[in-house]
């Protein structure tokens, strides 16, 4: 039986194929909504919690139903906190907050409702950029007055609030947040899944498990380095010829996607090769940003390989 998957690293830059890889417009419209204020998150998450109760895409057992309303009453204590945080207006800790919410809400802020993020990804994303905040607050070298620290203490409850709404979306939606602080990114993945130790290479690794304890499918970020600038075809050849040395049983290797200018470079492709007996079939997607690369690596037995649940994985990875 197999008892591990070998990783293989590859960066690519060719032109797109398909389109599992967003189109440049589209990055930027996602990338709108990465940067929106801390509250705007709060609220984005709100609403997508009340639609996931209220219209599930897919039926909800009590125990799924009780964590995510657990999560939206949790949700909506952090909101009122962190929006009395911003204005110190009481009137936002009493029964009618909602009414005045919008009141914080930055001009031009595009439209919450039609983010193309998670539910997860905006939790998380409000939940780290109050820990941030609140970090910075924390190291900085003056004497803060009796009234800051009082809202100090307002952030970080509301951050705590954060976080464990965060949590109770997990454990009704049975899929979990990894990032890493190092690198500032995050993806979602199922919570079936074991979490191994990390490195500063390999920040995320992930397995899920036959009965018998061995893998079955793996999902790993490994940080790779990269040239700043390359032309596409010189780097794809010589990548391709170091894999055949390595795997000369490799085989239906396809370029899937790929999408960039040589310094910020977007990659998927696939391919299957044999280790310790077993078939191993592998889905792959390339994020680079100059000298560095965020790889994300989904492998599985053939005969378990999970080709719509990788690519929602794929999909859920994000840089702040």
């Amino acid at each position: 039986m197999h008892k591990k998957f070998l990783i293989i690293s590859l960066v690519i830059t060719i032109v797109a194929l398909s389109g599992l890889i967003c189109e440049t417009q589209d990055e930027n419209f996602i990338r709108t909504y990465i940067d929106l204020p801390i509250q705007d998150h709060l609220w984005a998450a709100k609403i997508k919690l009340e639609q996931m109760i209220q219209t599930p895409a897919q039926p909800l057992d009590n125990e799924k139903r009780n964590q995510l309303q657990e999560s939206l009453r949790i949700l909506q204590d952090a909101l009122k906190k962190y929006a009395y945080y911003l204005t110190q207006d009481e009137v936002l800790l009493t029964e009618n907050w909602q009414s005045h919410f919008n009141m914080i809400s930055q001009p031009g802020s595009p439209d919450i409702s039609k983010s193309p993020l998670s539910l997860l990804a905006h939790l998380y994303i409000a939940y780290e950029a109050m820990m941030q905040r609140s970090a910075n607050i924390m190291i900085q070298s003056i004497q803060y007055t009796e009234e800051e620290t009082r809202l100090h203490k307002i952030l970080d409850e509301a951050q705590s609030l954060a976080e464990k709404a965060l949590d109770s979306a997990q454990q009704g939606i049975g899929r979990m947040v990894h990032s890493s602080g190092n690198y500032r990114f995050f993806l979602e993945i199922p919570s079936d899944y074991i979490t191994r130790p990390s490195t500063m290479k390999w920040p995320i690794q992930t397995r899920k498990n036959l009965p018998d304890g061995s893998p079955q499918r793996v999902v790993n970020v490994e940080v790779l380095e990269a040239q700043h600038t390359i032309a596409p075809e010189a780097f794809v050849n010589a990548r391709i010829a170091e894999l055949k040395k390595k795997f000369t049983d490799l085989s239906e290797f396809k370029l899937e996607e790929a999408r960039g200018d040589g310094y910020e470079i977007r990659a998927l492709f696939s391919y299957t090769y044999t280790w310790e007996g077993d078939r191993i079939k592998a889905l792959v997607y390339t994020h680079k940003s100059g000298q560095r690369a965020y790889e994300v690596s989904c492998l599985a037995l053939a005969d378990h390989f999970d080709r719509e649940g990788f690519e929602r994985i794929i999909r859920s990875f994000h840089r702040l």
